[in-house]
């Protein structure tokens, strides 16, 4: 007898055959739920959600669960996505024949004409086979070019339940939840979370208003303006329309125009609380408005105090400004209001996570993504999670798949220190060369790559990218410190202490520290075997600080190292007699030394 999830999926296939998309996605979305490593449930779906972004979410999901499966490799060839694989060309020959008998026969739904994802249906995609006779065998393949988004662009997911409110002034519609902006932030196309839709004054007739709708929610920004400056210039009065246009420019970059736009929709009607929240956001772009900011947000929420998104702006807000119990009273004012909301239990995960409970944040985190699998900032929050608790392996998985789908340099670069602390070298190197052709002067990248480098023994790409990392920030310790190492490396004991003399005047901790004194004694005994000179007192000293500081910070071999040498210089007992000729200084001065780049 089958399980209730069996029957249901057998439903959901139904649904595709009979092209009832809606239905067809509401079923495997809880089936997903259920079990998000189902890879036939990630198939059928992008057979039946709505962009390209969302067909590729699904079936590279699809291939990571099973790499071989032929129709999802098909699916990504017809993409762009992916190189075609030959031996699922069908040979011409056959295309007439065996087609239908392998492919229909087995497990392809009835094809229609028309839209070939939408309307065939999952395994339809297999169709194409069929024009490959006009072009010798060879696939057609369009490639769709995808314009890169702006940061939160189709991040508008709707989570936010809809609420019926009469048609009056003042009244504020249900907006789309917005994510609360981070400096690592932006927008999934993807959401398999069925969501209602928000709440918009009634235009009967208007085709303008309705287009620009449309735009908004698949985050074509420009076009949506250009539509609802249309609607504008017959309701010159209308405050919702000019918070559109204003949220429009906000997510363009274009934050001069975006507050222009808001001031002009709160002139018109003063008691509109979502033209607040758009003049929030566009306060909170640059640092130093957060108060006029907050007040903007508190007058949404006096206006309306249904308003989830002004709430999680609020909380947003105290969490940049360091206040966590405040940022925790405004999520919990949010999660009365919509408890189920992806937006509102990340932004709880972010709260708490600030508070440093990690356990607490991590089932926060899951919760929101078992709400929206497809929920990008939560899967990068949630290695972030893993990394505060020194857990980087466990980061590794969330940070990989979060970068699939959004190039951004700053989350590339935590991706990359990640890989290099697991000691999977390579992948490391590719994480950080990823972001250095994003952003060619990512300092972090450069000295991760360095550092990289340094572990793989390979001195002269270290010094290359130390050297890089010295030419974009001078008075950093992990700069300065890096070429220390790297001239170390490299043969260069002398240049090697001059660098780690110079790190002293830049470290800030203990462990930072540590590591100047095992490795600044590396160097004097490098110096002391090449140049044949005694550097014994500097040496002996450096070892027995690096054995006086706390125990947590000094790694176990190293306070090995430390009591080997310290035995071998001072040579079966001997006493040390300090040397007057080239006895560098055991103590560092803590006036500037200019490092050797």
């Amino acid at each position: 007898m089958p399980t209730p999830e069996e029957r249901m999926f057998q439903e959901a296939v139904s649904a595709v055959e009979k092209g009832e998309r809606v239905r067809a996605r509401d079923l495997l979305t809880r089936l997903l739920k259920l079990d998000q490593n189902n890879a036939d449930y990630w198939l059928y779906m992008s057979a039946v959600v709505d962009t390209q972004k969302e067909r590729i979410f699904c079936l590279k999901e699809t291939l990571r669960l099973r790499p071989d499966d032929p129709t999802a490799q098909q699916g990504m060839a017809m993409l762009g996505q992916m190189p075609v694989n030959p031996a699922l060309v069908i040979p011409l020959r056959q295309q007439r024949t065996n087609w239908q008998a392998s492919y229909l026969n087995e497990k392809l739904p009835a094809l229609v004409s028309g839209n070939i994802w939408p309307r065939i249906g999952l395994y339809a995609l297999v169709g194409v086979f069929l024009l490959a006779a006009t072009f010798g065998g060879y696939w057609l393949i369009t490639r769709e070019r995808v314009t890169p988004e702006p940061p939160e662009a189709r991040a508008r997911r709707l989570t936010l339940a809809a609420q019926q409110v009469p048609a009056t002034q003042g009244v504020t519609p249900t907006l789309p939840a917005t994510r609360t902006p981070t400096p690592l932030s932006g927008g999934l196309a993807a959401t398999y979370t069925p969501t209602p839709f928000y709440i918009k004054t009634p235009r009967s007739g208007s085709e303008a208003f309705s287009f620009g709708m449309k735009a908004f929610e698949a985050g074509q920004w420009q076009k949506m303006i250009t539509y609802m400056q249309q609607v504008a210039t017959l309701e010159p009065n209308a405050a919702d329309i000019l918070y559109y246009i204003g949220e429009g420019y906000r997510q363009l970059g274009q934050a001069s125009e975006a507050l222009k736009i808001f001031n002009q929709a709160l002139a018109v009607n003063p008691n509109y609380a979502p033209a607040y929240l758009g003049r929030a956001r566009v306060r909170l772009i640059k640092s130093g408005q957060e108060t006029s900011a907050r007040q903007d947000l508190e007058e949404a929420v006096r206006l309306d105090p249904n308003f989830t998104e002004a709430y999680l702006e609020l909380a947003s807000l105290f969490l940049r400004i360091g206040d966590t119990n405040r940022a925790a009273l405004q999520v919990e004012k949010a999660e009365a209001l919509s408890p189920d909301s992806p937006a509102v239990v990340y932004t709880r995960a972010r709260v708490l996570l600030a508070q440093n409970d990690f356990d607490q944040a991590l089932q926060a985190v899951d919760r929101a993504l078992s709400l929206d699998v497809g929920y990008l900032d939560a899967l990068l929050l949630k290695g972030q999670i893993f990394q505060a608790r020194g857990e980087f392996a466990g980061s590794i998985e969330p940070l990989q798949t979060y970068t699939a789908y959004r190039q951004d340099p700053a989350v590339l670069i935590l991706l990359g220190d990640a890989l290099y602390r697991v000691e999977r070298y390579q992948d490391a190197l590719a994480a950080f060369d990823r972001a250095l052709q994003l952003d060619p002067k990512a300092l972090n990248a450069v000295i991760g790559r360095g550092k990289v480098h340094l572990e793989l023994e390979d001195s002269t790409k270290a010094l290359d990218d130390f050297n890089k990392a010295y030419g974009l920030q001078k008075n950093n310790f992990e700069v300065v410190f890096g070429l220390g190492r790297a001239y170390l490396l490299a043969g260069n004991p002398g240049k090697a202490y001059v660098n780690f003399n110079a790190a002293f005047n830049l470290m800030k901790s203990d462990e930072e520290k540590a590591r100047l004194y095992y490795y600044r004694a590396l160097s004097l005994d490098g110096m002391a075997k090449l140049e044949g000179r005694s550097y014994t007192t500097a040496t002996i000293n450096d070892w027995r600080a690096l054995l006086a500081l706390p125990r947590e910070v000094v790694p176990e071999a190293w306070a090995k190292k430390a009591s080997a040498e310290i035995d071998r210089l001072l040579g079966r007992g001997s006493t040390l007699t300090p040397s007057r000729t080239g006895t560098p200084s055991p103590t560092p001065s803590r006036t500037p030394i200019s490092p050797t780049p």
